[in-house]
């Protein structure tokens, strides 16, 4: 199936005509990293990087991170802490944090692990703050459209970004803690 898949792959992308060639690589690029095909997946993945205008900035921050990540299957992982560390530079998310401390830390490097830490705590969430959810009035009808408010979709995707924030965050600080200082303990408070 995988193999029917790449040869559509490459035919469409043959096709001068057809303008969205770059998408199409990225999904070539998915397919031979599930094949464990790890080389072949980074060259349709640069490849997709050269056709990915740099207007479309998030996409190719997304080819990047996965660019990165099979650097680290490939146990790579100089060359998977340069690509996080441009997505770090250009876009901080979370995910790329924790993937770059990580990456320092299969590296065995201290400092790196330190500074990596201290890039991914600068991340912006870029959520309000709960406040705007609690009652101030007595005002019923006020009272019941934050309630409802309280619960709606957009507010349970801020509750998951920042409990993704915040397990980012305490992974990091449990995996560097016990290599960072002397003691876990030490690690930890630093």
């Amino acid at each position: 199936m995988y193999t029917e898949a790449l040869n559509t792959y490459q035919v469409i992308t043959k096709d001068r005509m057809f303008n969205n060639s770059g998408r199409l690589r990225v999904n070539m690029g998915n397919i031979h990293y599930k094949m464990g095909q790890y080389s072949k997946a980074i060259k349709f993945y640069r490849m997709a990087l050269d056709q990915v205008p740099n207007t479309h900035k998030s996409m190719r921050i997304k080819i990047m991170h996965n660019i990165g990540l099979v650097f680290v299957r490939m146990g790579q992982y100089s060359e998977a802490c340069t690509s996080f560390e441009y997505i770090m530079q250009e876009e901080a998310n979370f995910k790329t944090g924790l993937d770059l401390v990580t990456a320092y830390y299969a590296l065995g490097d201290k400092e790196r692990m330190k500074k990596g830490f201290l890039r991914l705590l600068e991340c912006q969430l870029d959520i309000d703050d709960d406040e705007k959810y609690t009652t101030t009035s007595d005002d019923t009808q006020a009272n019941l459209i934050l309630e409802v408010i309280r619960n709606d979709p957009l507010r349970k995707m801020e509750r998951q970004m920042k409990q993704e924030a915040e397990r980012s965050i305490l992974t990091a600080a449990k995996l560097i803690s016990p290599v960072i200082e002397s003691t876990f303990s030490a690690g930890y408070n630093w």
